[in-house]
């Protein structure tokens, strides 16, 4: 076990530790809704599988066809344990019958025609522009087999395709810079992250989403690396259509791209920052109008409620901002009504441990790199997408982050392969010091 393995395999073995320590809490207060079995036993086989498959795979000795068997049979059993922990708990189907879960599938699951379809996305108050992408795959799904399994057997698929792509950026940014290591633990953290495999899980737009804009992405490096209108024409097809699926998406997406070369094009710098502002203000307008008013007065204030901060706005907006840049923090203990967190915590978890290799990995591709134009955009874009849903009090939604999440397991990459022995000791006081984080902020719910 090398020391890259030995640190993360630490940093799972303190995850478990918190584990322990939060159910037996439960035990000794007697309080049953510390005390979720099934979500334990989850931590423990989530846990488990990810040290077993992070010390087992190994990509480099295996073609495309068999990364992506490996890839979609982690992912299916994965998924499958999630299905079968909230239908041991409540019998059903769907995750604990979120709203958006049983409206999308209810609704379009009755739509006898794509003309049918159209007509209710335009009339019904609550479908909108970004809501085409999902109904249509809905629609097409449910035609082919009218079942919940129709929905997680695509996911699972969509999902692993992610994966590969997501293999695909890193080995087009890896300049032959990166060691075969550092590879394959970034893909089995990109596996295991909890969220993603959550969404497959479920029925939310996110997957499919999440996978176009991997696609875009993986376009813009391929564009910049090349060049060429048909290049230039793939990308901009892809990113049209993030535009059904979550709106602001693309549109901070093509905002970070021509920063990112304005900036490094040297040209038009001071022209730039006087017009950055009304963009920016533009762009708010813009996400404004189809984000359900998430500027509004009345939103800002049912989310502070819900927060049980009070009206501080800012407080919360900084929290909020917080945990878009850094987090979100996990909620590690097994409360009644905290499940999809608890979910959600181990791939949270593996993201706060993995930053400060991030911003290592930030420092090498900047003195090693030929690809800065796509790092800068990367960083714009993750910088830009956490400020702005981190300020509408979006930050702690991993709806809205995770599709700009996966920068960080990008620089991850680059940090592993460059990290140099002496930094490993601040490593491991970073992980003492985000553990003792990690854990009074789920003293709140003890």
């Amino acid at each position: 076990m090398n020391k890259i393995h030995y640190y993360y395999f630490i940093s799972v073995v303190i995850y478990l530790v918190i584990v322990v320590f939060t159910m037996l809490i439960g035990v000794v207060r007697e309080e049953s809704e510390l005390f979720n079995i099934y979500i334990i036993y989850y931590y423990i086989y989530i846990s488990v599988f990810f040290l077993v498959v992070g010390s087992t795979l190994n990509l480099k000795l295996i073609n495309n066809v068999i990364k992506y068997i490996i890839y979609y049979v982690i992912s299916l059993i994965n998924v499958i344990v999630i299905i079968f922990i909230y239908s041991s708990e409540t019998g059903l189907y769907f995750d604990y019958q979120m709203a958006d879960t049983l409206f999308y599938y209810n609704t379009i699951s009755s739509v006898e025609s794509i003309e049918s379809l159209i007509e209710l996305i335009n009339s019904h108050p609550q479908l909108n522009l970004d809501d085409y992408g999902v109904a249509l795959y809905t629609y097409y799904l449910l035609n082919i087999y009218d079942s919940p399994l129709t929905i997680y057997l695509s996911n699972v698929f969509l999902l692993s395709l992610s994966t590969h792509v997501f293999y695909l950026i890193i080995k087009k940014l890896s300049d032959n810079i990166l060691d075969n290591n550092a590879i394959n633990i970034v893909i089995v953290i990109h596996l295991f992250s909890t969220y993603l495999l959550y969404f497959s899980a479920a029925h939310f737009k996110e997957i499919i989403f999440y996978l176009l804009t991997l696609i875009s992405i993986y376009s813009m490096i391929r564009y910049n690396q090349k060049g060429g209108l048909v290049n230039a024409i793939g990308m901009l097809s892809v990113v049209i259509l993030l535009i059904y699926f979550r709106l602001g998406v693309p549109i901070l997406f093509i905002f970070s791209y021509i920063t990112a070369n304005l900036l490094h094009s040297n040209k038009f710098k001071y022209a730039y920052l006087i017009i950055a502002l009304p963009i920016v203000y533009i762009v708010i307008s813009i996400s404004n109008t189809f984000y359900f008013n998430y500027f509004s007065i009345d939103y800002f204030y049912y989310y502070i409620d819900a927060s049980g901060m009070g009206y501080n706005y800012y407080a919360f907006a900084f929290f909020s901002l917080l945990s878009s840049i850094l987090g979100p923090f996990p909620t590690i203990s097994a409360i009644a009504g905290a499940e999809i967190q608890n979910i959600y915590s181990f791939g949270y978890y593996l993201k706060i441990i993995s930053l400060p290799l991030c911003v290592i990995g930030i420092y090498s591709v900047f003195k090693q790199s030929n690809n800065i134009l796509s790092f800068k955009t990367l960083i714009i874009y993750y910088l830009l997408s956490s400020f702005l849903f981190g300020i509408i009090l979006r930050g702690f939604d991993i709806r809205f982050t995770l599709n700009s999440n996966f920068v960080i397991y990008i620089f991850l990459a680059f940090g592993i392969s460059s990290i140099k022995k002496y930094q490993y000791k601040y490593l491991y006081i970073y992980l003492l010091i985000s553990v003792f984080i990690i854990t009074i902020f789920d003293y709140r719910l003890w």
